[in-house]
């Protein structure tokens, strides 16, 4: 389970509802920032399934949309 911020995402989104019913503990997600600088590895295959859950951090919203729109542009 992926998250861009631990901190928010334990009081808000799917990711507070998953920890509050006790299916999932916080050692299961990992923050997106974690994952791009290497401090964790993300997906190793395309077999593995990653669970998002973004609860609007606005510095990493306008630079997912940026790599979007370079990409796509």
């Amino acid at each position: 389970v992926v998250c861009d911020s631990l901190s928010q995402s334990r009081l808000r989104g799917e990711v507070s509802q998953a920890l509050r019913a006790g299916v999932i503990t916080e050692d299961a997600v990992v923050e997106i920032g974690a994952i791009l600088d290497g401090r964790v590895p993300g997906r190793r295959g395309a077999d593995e399934i990653t669970v998002v859950d973004l609860t609007g951090v606005a510095v990493q919203d306008l630079r997912i949309a940026e790599a979007v729109h370079r990409r796509l542009g």
